[in-house]
């Protein structure tokens, strides 16, 4: 495949070339200068330079954020200063729950104006358990750059089409990208669609809109994979696709070549802190995304764990001083791996375990892969955890986990929300727990089909 040319476009009349983007194109080119020289330090320089920006966050937190301000004394490290790998692991884990707790504790009492605006958002990411997160302006950036190393990493073309299927309502047609992409260059057109239609309806839009680049959760790709081999389609001049959250079969990226000729990448992020890891263009291995996470894989124990071991995912945004999120525990667990044969010293994740998803139906016979909101459970109800499981195809049970049972009326509201998401009139029961069990690997799976007959052949 040959890579296509990205010049980035002019804001200066009269100025063709060499180019001269906006102020944004232009910090975010900077940054992208910078990415493309790091990702070949070796990993002991990619190392030192992480804690070099860790040591600031650390000091920023310790200073502004009143849930971090005894930190450094119960770690027993004697300053932000003295901070390297191994002290560092004894700073205290931050979980979800105390997220959602101590929300208000975690959020810095100023900002550095520099940083520019703060935004929030909502996830359950991967334990059920809803929270908000807040993001600073520059972190938004440094995520968004990272982005645009994906594109450059596997050769995609900004002006061609891209397309988009993600649980999110989005307008479905757009003249450009949007950021970060027209940031710094000409792009082509922009059409997306809800992951909650039909994979029938999907694939057909895709053959309709025959894009360039897709952009997809892994468990609805390779549905819709399952769906064109079955039925014989498949979108002409499809040339990239790009897989997000759930787990990737090893078999996917031969899948995407061999039914769309196209090549497929996946990726590894969170809601709150953006992509943590890229898969290699040459090889199957993550690149972790080592120039603004500082990301640990733990035993047990709390110890490192070496190549080949499997641990829980604990990560540090290192750019975020709005909400700094230090050594937080995502609920993942990965393996990390040997050195990558391309030659880049970003460290390597093996494998991730815990990224699922499953494919809901409903009596129509409609197939898709459902996520829910997260929005409405917080603001209708006091609920810590909550997992929607298919009984049958017209069946929905509802557990939760909180201090209280829910009222009827709250009951009728969620009840309301999930038809309207899942677009169906299913029949709602609502189950109290004390705990939510977590999959086998870690994993929490919010949506779960317990009814054999719901698996279907085509997705």
């Amino acid at each position: 495949m040959t890579e296509p040319e990205r010049p980035p476009y002019s804001s200066i009349a009269g100025l063709a070339w060499p180019a001269l983007p906006p102020p944004a194109g232009q910090s975010m080119l900077a940054i992208c200068f910078q990415l493309e020289l790091s990702q070949w330090l070796d990993a002991q320089t990619l190392r030192q330079q992480q804690l070099r920006q860790l040591r600031r966050l650390v000091e920023f937190a310790h200073a502004h954020v009143p849930h971090y301000r005894g930190h450094l004394s119960r770690a027993g490290i004697d300053g932000a200063a003295a901070i390297d790998a191994e002290s560092f692991l004894r700073w205290p884990v931050l979980t979800k729950t105390e997220i959602r707790e101590h929300g208000q504790d975690l959020a810095a009492t100023s900002t550095p104006a520099s940083h520019g605006s703060i935004s929030w958002s909502t996830t359950s990411g991967s334990t059920g358990q809803p929270l908000r997160a807040a993001t600073s302006g520059i972190a938004a950036l440094f995520q968004q750059a990272v982005l645009l190393r994906m594109q450059s990493w596997y050769g995609v073309d900004p002006q061609s089409k891209l397309a988009v299927i993600r649980m999110t309502a989005e307008t479905p047609y757009s003249g450009s990208w949007g950021a970060p992409t027209d940031l710094a260059f000409r792009t082509g057109p922009a059409v997306k669609l809800s992951a909650f239609e039909s994979h029938e309806k999907q694939l057909d839009w895709l053959c309709r809109e025959q894009p360039g680049c897709l952009i997809v959760h892994n468990a609805n790709l390779q549905a819709l994979l399952r769906r064109s081999r079955l039925h014989g389609k498949a979108p002409r001049g499809l040339r990239t696709v790009m897989g997000f959250s759930d787990m990737a079969s090893p078999g996917l990226r031969g899948m995407v070549r061999d039914i769309w000729n196209a090549e497929y990448f996946d990726t590894y992020s969170c809601a709150e802190l953006g992509p943590l890891a890229l898969q290699c263009r040459e090889h199957a291995n993550l690149h972790l995304q080592s120039e603004r996470v500082f990301l640990e894989v733990l035993g047990a124990d709390g110890a490192a764990c070496a190549a080949g071991e499997i641990g829980r995912v604990v990560v540090t945004d290192l750019h975020n001083f709005a909400m700094p999120l230090i050594r937080y525990e995502l609920g993942d667990y990965a393996r990390l791996g040997p050195p990558c044969p391309c030659g880049r010293g970003l460290p390597v994740l093996a494998g991730i375990a815990g990224r699922g998803g499953q494919t809901a139906v409903d009596p129509t016979g409609r197939s898709f892969f459902p996520r829910l909101n997260f929005d409405f459970w917080l603001d209708i109800a006091a609920v810590q955890q909550w997992q929607v499981a298919q009984l049958a195809p017209a069946d929905l049970e509802v557990r939760y986990v909180g201090e209280r049972d829910l009222t009827a009326d709250e009951q009728s509201q969620l009840a309301s929300e999930i038809r309207k998401a899942m677009r169906y009139d299913y029949r709602i029961a609502f189950t109290r727990l004390a705990v939510i069990a977590h999959a086998p690997g870690g994993k929490f799976d919010d949506f779960v089909s317990l009814h054999h007959h719901l698996r279907t052949t085509d997705g």
